[in-house]
């Protein structure tokens, strides 16, 4: 309970406070209107005596020319009509002739020293003196009204937006019309966020493309002053930095000869097989040497698989699985004389031939046997296309056949040339296809419309193809190697560069992200620069050249989670997550089925006869049996007789 006494003198110290308050906001009020007055007041002085100067300037006619040049700034408090202070030119005011004797002594000194600096700072005072004459031209020419136009930021123009699209976009379907064909909201709702999706990816990409500053440089005549394919490779490590200089090497091997080369999918590692049994895994661009073995048996060929740690081996009859240190992990009996392997790394499937016609896929992560193919004839060269995993088989026909797993016959035949295939290899993009055969001829084609571009003769057999993944194409002849520059767009009339083994060339392979050819021959290895070959910006998610360990380990999971099934394998991938229209379907199946030509009906008599075909047919056969039948001991009777005949023959007399 409050009493009423403590209640009123509450109210009583309030109503003190606020009076308090109140004055105290008065008296600011009131100061702030004495101060206007008093500002007031000293602007009319001030405009009195400017004027009372202007007439002092007038009646004084003591004044020099040479004081003329004096003026200073002064603010005043004239304003205008858009209330905006003024700057105006004022004269000083002298009286006495002293002053006037000062200001002239003054003068002459700061003159003096003026001249001495006016030769460093006259550039400069003209450059601004350009500088404010243009922004005041400027400022007079520009209209009130109009706004500030701003440069439009550079954008693509058609060309460029398709060239951007085929670069990157992998599906050829039109949302357009899907979305169209689709009745039910749910595929509409599908085909919309695919199309999302799609279409942001191409912009992401397209925009980082800015990152990728790194470019490829390919040599030219007027480097050197003479052709390319006339530059040695000594001439070019002269003139080349030390890093570059060291990955120029050369290895002499010739008791286990002759080597194979193969490179992991990074470029990093090496891996040399020699036909009589020694293997050695290298890190050669240190020059490494991680495990060394020998066998003791025929290498026939030798790959990496989804990682350096890991190689097979094709021996006289099984293939093995090796590990880095080499031991033997697995042996695959499936199949027998092993001759050509190939590594399918987004199936994890190893794909081989024998030399009995067949052709097999094993799964590496389970070991099984996914499929197995009977071959029309006899394999020479395998290999696969990398935009859709189907495999290529050159046979000893001329011919060059595609394999997928899921399909028990080829897919597809190209009779390429007359004598048997040597070699082939194929685009990154999937696009080209490079035939070496053993009659001396090279031919490309367009794997897309299995069409011929161009064919050329060599002087001798080609021993072995890679492309590289800026498309320069390496040809092995003899002893002799030939780098081809855009042998796909246009007839080739000169190499880009040569080299000349030492000995007979059994392989050659380029190095991925590295401008370095690897050739595998009789005597040996031999690593040659070939500036413009490799692909300068790696892809950190797919194949990084700077991995750490856990980052091998978490990459080897990925990828063995994303592993794709052996189904997917086919001529054309688009087709795999494209939508169909059933009801198109529908019509084309009522088309083919109007257009085939219908048996006519058969009759009761052609019923009638049928039935007594087949009758005869019976009754045929069953009286041919029972006259084998007769006809057997008759046979058998008559051969006793004859043998007793011959036996008794020498007891006659003569």
């Amino acid at each position: 309970v409050v009493s009423t006494q403590s209640t009123g003198s509450y109210l009583l110290v309030q109503q003190k406070l606020k009076k308090k308050a109140m004055r105290a906001v008065n008296k600011k009020k009131q100061f702030i209107k004495n101060k206007s007055i008093s500002n007031k007041n000293k602007e009319k002085k001030k405009e009195i005596e400017y004027e009372n100067q202007n007439e002092n300037e007038s009646e004084d006619s003591s004044i020099t020319p040479h004081q003329d040049k004096q003026f200073f700034l002064k603010k005043t408090s004239i304003f205008d009509n858009n209330k905006f202070p003024v700057f105006q030119f004022v004269k000083p005011q002298i009286n006495n002739e002293t002053q006037i004797n000062e200001i002239q002594n003054n003068d002459e000194t700061q003159i003096n020293d003026e001249t001495q600096n006016n030769g460093e700072n006259q550039n400069n005072d003209e450059t601004q003196i350009n500088d404010e004459t243009e922004k005041q031209n400027e400022k007079q020419n520009e209209k009130p009204n109009e706004k500030p136009k701003f440069k439009k930021p550079h954008t693509q123009n058609k060309t460029e937006r398709k060239f951007v699209k085929s670069k990157y976009s992998r599906s050829n379907t039109s949302f357009k019309q899907l979305f169209v064909s689709a009745h039910s909201k749910k595929i509409k709702d599908k085909i919309k966020d695919e199309y999302q999706k799609q279409t942001s990816s191409i912009k992401s990409l397209q925009t980082n493309e800015i990152l990728l500053t790194e470019n490829t440089r390919k040599l030219t005549d007027s480097i050197f002053r003479m052709p390319t394919y006339k530059i040695s490779q000594d001439l070019m490590k002269d003139n080349v930095d030390i890093q570059t200089a060291r990955k120029m090497f050369q290895l002499k091997l010739t008791d286990f000869g002759p080597y194979k080369s193969n490179y992991s999918s990074d470029g990093k590692h090496l891996l040399l097989a020699g036909e009589k049994g020694h293997i050695s895994i290298l890190n050669w661009k240190s020059l490494k040497i991680i495990r060394e073995l020998n066998i003791q048996q025929k290498i026939e060929d030798a790959t990496f698989l989804h990682k350096h740690s890991l190689f097979a081996v094709s021996k006289n009859q099984y293939c093995t699985i090796y590990n880095a240190k080499g031991q033997e992990l697995h042996c695959i009996r499936f199949l027998k004389n092993f001759e050509k392997l190939d590594f399918l790394p987004y199936h994890f499937l190893l794909s081989s031939f024998s030399s009995s016609k067949e052709l097999g896929f094993i799964d590496i992560t389970n070991g099984q046997i996914v499929a197995k193919h009977k071959l029309s004839n006899f394999g020479v060269e395998l290999t696969h296309n990398p935009y859709n995993a189907v495999t290529l088989v050159g046979h000893t026909n001329g011919c060059v056949s595609l394999w997928s797993p899921s399909e028990k016959k080829s897919l597809a035949k190209i009779f390429t040339n007359i004598g048997a295939v040597n070699s082939i290899s194929c685009d990154l993009r999937g696009n080209y296809l490079t035939v070496g055969g053993a009659d001396n001829t090279l031919s490309i084609w367009d794997i897309r419309k299995f069409k011929q571009l161009y064919k050329y003769e060599l002087p001798t057999t080609v021993r072995s193809l890679d492309i590289s993944q800026r498309g320069i194409l390496s040809i092995a002849c003899g002893d002799f190697v030939q780098l081809w520059d855009n042998p796909f767009s246009e007839q080739v009339t000169k190499p880009y560069l040569r080299f000349r083994a030492p000995s007979t060339i059994k392989s050659v392979k380029f190095c991925p992200f590295e401008d370095i050819l690897g050739i595998g021959h009789f005597s040996g290895f031999s690593s040659i620069l070939a500036p413009g070959c490799g692909e300068p910006n790696f892809d950190s998610l797919a194949d990084n050249p700077y991995k750490t360990k856990k980052q091998r380990g978490s990459a080897e999971v990925k990828s063995l989670l994303d592993k794709l099934a052996p189904e997917t394998i086919v001529l054309n991938p688009n087709l795999l997550g494209a939508y169909v229209n059933n009801q198109n379907q529908k019509q084309d199946n009522k088309n083919e089925e109007k257009n085939k030509i219908k048996p006519k009906r058969k009759t009761k008599e052609a019923n009638h006869r049928t039935i007594v075909n087949k009758y005869n047919v019976q009754f045929q056969t069953k009286r041919m049996r029972l006259q084998t039948d007769k006809q057997e001991p008759e046979q058998e009777e008559q051969e006793q007789e004859q043998s007793i005949k011959s036996a008794l023959s020498r007891f006659k007399k003569k």
